[in-house]
């Protein structure tokens, strides 16, 4: 699917110019302004410590009663990255550990 999309050539220039306005040095360049400690609901944040996208110092910003789960060695996508680790962060989170 994703090598159907990039042929297309008006898809990638369009995928081009969003990259470039929202990663314009290679790092994701707007922090988004969820505020997850505001939430009515337990909250866990499983990030890489090797995410070049968006970049894990973002992580030191959330406050409040906030599970962090800093993935060393780990990227963008840890779901695929480490999906054993991430499986066990959301078995904990459910109660079925």
């Amino acid at each position: 699917a994703v090598l159907n999309v990039t042929a297309d050539a008006g898809r990638v220039e369009f995928w081009r110019a969003l990259a470039d306005a929202c990663i314009p040095d290679g790092t994701q360049s707007a922090e988004f302004g969820l505020d997850p400690a505001a939430l009515a609901v337990p909250v866990r944040i499983a990030w890489g410590t090797c995410d070049r996208i968006v970049p894990v110092g973002q992580l030191d910003r959330v406050g409040g009663a906030v599970a962090q789960h800093r993935l060393d060695g780990v990227g963008h996508v840890p779901q695929v990255e480490d999906s054993a680790r991430l499986a066990r962060i959301l078995r904990e989170m459910l109660g079925t550990e």
